[in-house]
């Protein structure tokens, strides 16, 4: 059964510029909120994007929320 997900989507900041990558949708089954699993899908997606060598995640999201992640 699918609970959460989070997509990461490989981006280019204008034409030849360099390489990003764009966070969402972050979704979690309605009944699940506040459990803890759309931050833990989203600590594990920056994690990865790191470890991968991706060097920016672009969102467009509630900043009070996503901030808590290191977004500004």
């Amino acid at each position: 059964v699918v609970v959460g997900t989070v997509r990461l989507w490989d981006v280019r900041l204008g034409e030849g510029g360099p390489a990003a990558l764009l966070l969402g949708p972050l979704a979690v089954e309605p009944g699940l909120k506040s459990g803890g699993i759309g931050s833990a899908l989203m600590r594990h997606a920056v994690a990865e994007a790191a470890r991968l060598g991706h060097g920016a995640i672009l969102l467009v999201g509630d900043a009070p929320y996503y901030g808590r992640f290191g977004f500004s």
